[in-house]
């Protein structure tokens, strides 16, 4: 599933590199976050698949699990090798290398479950290898699915969060004093990042030349905040609510 999962974010990736700016005039980026989408829904049925063969165990009474001095040494280095690559990934912050993140973070916390469940089947209760498999995969499958539900709202234009429209409020606030007011103002998600539409009220004596060197500055500070795909800014000169 890691690998499965790595060839589909490298492939949004190769096509998102590859755009062609003829038909796709703002690129693929959104194929990353479907890539995202598609990677989480894997793993969460993965993990399901995994709980539904531990409880397979159960019923079968499967033999109890033998655990090597070996086995754990290998499985501790991989951890710790895990671990430090999940905080890289964190680091990053991109949607495509979050989700190689929680993978890792996931495949941490399953190897040191799986350390401790085996030895306690191995030594006291040969139950506790499958439930503990069944705690922890149905624990990552329930974290993919929500990280699922989180990512799909943005995909489909969900506004963005109060704290951020403030912030674009202020900033359009301070932008100029010939802005009078805002007559309209719409901040919604188009994936990962969001659009900002602005209708700006100013004196409709002001000549042109003014108007787009007030407006035209302020969409390109827009653009600069860290969560804004791309900004329209209108100018108005009557507050009508259009």
């Amino acid at each position: 599933m890691d690998l499965l999962c790595s060839a589909v974010m490298n492939i949004c990736l190769q096509l998102i590199g590859q755009a062609d700016t003829f038909n796709y005039p703002r690129g693929k980026e959104r194929l990353e976050q479907i890539g995202v989408l598609i990677c989480a829904i894997l793993m969460a049925f993965a993990n399901v698949g995994m709980a539904m063969q531990a409880l397979n165990n159960i019923a079968d009474d499967t033999r109890k699990p033998e655990v090597s001095l070996t086995t754990t040494g290998i499985v501790v280095v991989q951890t710790v090798l895990k671990g430090l690559l999940s905080w890289v990934c964190y680091q990053k912050g991109t949607p495509s290398s979050i989700v190689v993140a929680m993978d890792l973070r996931n495949d941490v916390v399953t190897r040191i479950s799986a350390i401790v469940f085996a030895q306690v089947g191995d030594h006291y209760c040969r139950l506790a290898d499958p439930i503990g498999a069944i705690v922890i995969c149905s624990m990552i499958a329930i974290s993919w699915f929500s990280h699922v539900l989180e990512n799909i709202p943005p995909l489909v234009g969900r506004r963005v969060e109060q704290e951020q429209l403030s912030r674009i409020l202020k900033l359009v606030i301070d932008h100029d004093p010939r802005i009078r007011c805002l007559d309209h103002v719409m901040v919604y998600h188009i994936g990962a990042k969001a659009l900002v539409e602005l209708h700006i009220v100013m004196d409709e004596r002001l000549p042109l030349k003014v108007t787009h060197d007030i407006s035209h500055p302020l969409e390109k500070k827009l653009q600069r905040l860290e969560f804004v795909e791309r900004a329209f800014v209108h100018c108005d000169y009557t507050c009508d609510g259009d």
